[in-house]
This record gives structure tokens, C-alpha cells and sequence, in this order.
């Protein structure tokens, strides 16, 4: 399992070493709950997008390797597709199926091998975060990522992050 903000920014190379670009964001599938690709940026004067499917990539570790080719996007594609990027969700409300507020998206879990998205890592105020710890928030096929909000199922929001502030001063 990965998250978002771990593998965004991170550096992709191919299998000789020659460094390709760096994760700029990725593209999701809102129905499929599924990641399919990467968005890059290559390293030159005026930077080019490219796509990185999900089942190109050999290794994750400190940077990307890949196995194949990236394919080449133009600026069109980038503002015709901008609506299922990851990016795009960061910072929405997140509420249950009730209607009651939840937090907002601060991060995203997923599996790096097939792409399916797995929990929602979700931020609920400065104070909550320290003393009680992030909600993560299990994804199924309930979970709706919609254009103003995300919304979850009630019975699969009762996981809390056990890393806080009243966790560490024990």
C-alpha cells in the first residue's frame, strides 16, 4: 500500500537510470474507485505532461522505476481531464451518507500494484489531528467522489489513527 502524498513529487526513472520526470499527479477512475495513471512532468525549459500507467511501473522505491515508455499529453488533455485527478479531491469535505461532516481529504491509500483505492486519510481540525489522530476511512463500493463532496458509509468511518499527540505523551 501507498499514499498520495508519499508517491506525488516523487522522481521516475527508467531501467538505465536516466531520470524521466516527477509524479505531478494522478488520474483515478471515480466509478471504478481505481487508480489507472500517473501524470509526469519531465525536466526541461518549458515542461511537458506524460502519462505513466499504473502497470508500467517495475519498483517503488525511493523514486519510480519503469518498465515502459511514458506516453506524450498535450496542455488540452491536462484541462480536459483535470476533474478525475487526484489533486482535484484533496481538501473536499468528506461526509456519511447522513449528511454529517466527517473532515476533509488530507490523503489517499492505495494498493500500487493494481490501483485500487483503499482509505481515505481524513483531516478534522488542527486540535483533533493532535490529540485524537487522523479518521482513516475505508473505500467500497458505497463511497462516492463527488463534484462538491466525497461521501462514505457510516460503518466504515470507526477506524482512528492511532499516531497522535495523547498516543505519544503515554
Amino acid at each position: 500500500m501507498k499514499k498520495y502524498l508519499d508517491v506525488r513529487g516523487c522522481s521516475v526513472v527508467d531501467k538505465k537510470g536516466n531520470i524521466i520526470g516527477r509524479i505531478e499527479d494522478f488520474l483515478i477512475d471515480i466509478n471504478k474507485l481505481k487508480i489507472y495513471s500517473f501524470i509526469i512532468t519531465t525536466k526541461n525549459i518549458f515542461p511537458t505532461f506524460n502519462l505513466l500507467l499504473i502497470r508500467d511501473v517495475e519498483k517503488y522505491e525511493d523514486v519510480i522505476v519503469i518498465k515502459n515508455d511514458i506516453y506524450k499529453l498535450n496542455q488540452s488533455f491536462i484541462k480536459k481531464y483535470k476533474y478525475i485527478m487526484l489533486q482535484n479531491f484533496m481538501d473536499k469535505e468528506i461526509i456519511d451518507i447522513n449528511g454529517k461532516r466527517l473532515g476533509a481529504l488530507n490523503d489517499l491509500i492505495f494498493d500500487e500494484f493494481n490501483g485500487e483505492l483503499k482509505a481515505l486519510i481524513c483531516k478534522r481540525g488542527f486540535y483533533e489531528d493532535i490529540f485524537e489522530g487522523r479518521k482513516i476511512i475505508i473505500i467500497n463500493e458505497k463511497t462516492v467522489f463527488g463534484k462538491e463532496k466525497i461521501i462514505v458509509d457510516e460503518d466504515d468511518i470507526d477506524i482512528t489513527n492511532i499516531i497522535s499527540f495523547k498516543n505519544l505523551v503515554r
